[in-house]
């Protein structure tokens, strides 16, 4: 079993408000490919609200 850290919900800036999004993006290591961290991965309508 492999662990992975807790992370808070991916937030993105929207409309002036911290939102939480539909998805979210693995940022990995280049040198060993290891979970860093989530990010926010805005959908269209998402965009459109920025």
């Amino acid at each position: 079993m492999q662990f992975l850290p807790q992370m808070p919900p991916s937030r993105a800036l929207i409309g002036g408000a911290w939102v939480v999004t539909q998805a979210t993006l693995n940022v990995e290591s280049p040198s060993n490919g290891r979970l860093i961290s989530r990010i926010a991965r805005c959908q269209a309508s998402e965009v459109d609200g920025a």
